[in-house]
């Protein structure tokens, strides 16, 4: 699949990577394609194992980042394990997932190929979606990477679990966009800030 059969996705608001926001791309049929980075887990065990994601067992008492290994490579392999697993922790998941319809090499105007995730649309329908980019977690860094333990990006993400990385909101009766962050602003909100909504907009 080409560009020109694709157009840009309007509600993007995340995807931001050195200063650079990635280009989610949206089809004809209204599904989003959503850039994957392939092997982007440099702690994925390649050596031999048959099951590429491990379940915890909470009971075991051993140290949660030694007992997560071996996992997913990268995004890619994890919708695919998921959306056909039958273990309970990934149904549970496979419920706050968007649906999934595999994937698709898409060819830019300079030649480069890159693969992307085909994924539901969830604000489809609505016209001025707001839309919040969170991701979860308390780190940064991957189970073993300890080196990296001091990457704190966001205030919040260490003492919350979760951190803000982009948002959007519009007033529901004017349509006006009244708050749009990204990244650079997002990195810098207190834990009051993000669980009370009080931050400065870069939108007036």
């Amino acid at each position: 699949m080409t560009m020109s059969d694709l157009i840009p996705y309007v509600h993007q608001v995340g995807g931001w990577h050195k200063g650079i926001q990635s280009r989610v791309l949206k089809d004809e049929d209204g599904h989003i394609l959503k850039p994957v980075k392939l092997n982007a887990n440099p702690t994925y065990d390649t050596t031999g194992s048959t099951s590429p994601i491990t379940h915890l067992n909470n009971d075991s008492g051993k140290n949660a980042d030694k007992e997560i290994a071996p996992v997913c490579r990268d995004e890619l392999q994890l919708y695919n394990h998921v959306m056909t697993s039958t273990s309970q922790d990934d149904v549970l998941l496979k419920s706050l997932m968007p649906a999934y319809y595999g994937s698709r090499q898409i060819v830019f105007e300079d030649g480069t190929v890159i693969p992307h995730l085909i994924l539901e649309d969830l604000a489809a329908g609505f016209d001025l979606p707001c839309v919040a980019d969170i991701k979860m977690g308390s780190n940064f860094y991957y189970p073993g990477q300890e080196k990296n333990k001091q990457r704190i990006k966001y205030a919040t993400q260490s003492e919350l679990g979760f951190c803000v990385t982009g948002l959007r909101v519009f007033h529901p009766a004017s349509g006006r966009l009244i708050t749009e962050l990204r990244p650079n602003t997002c990195k810098q909100l207190s834990i009051s800030e993000t669980l009370e909504g009080n931050h400065a907009s870069e939108h007036h």
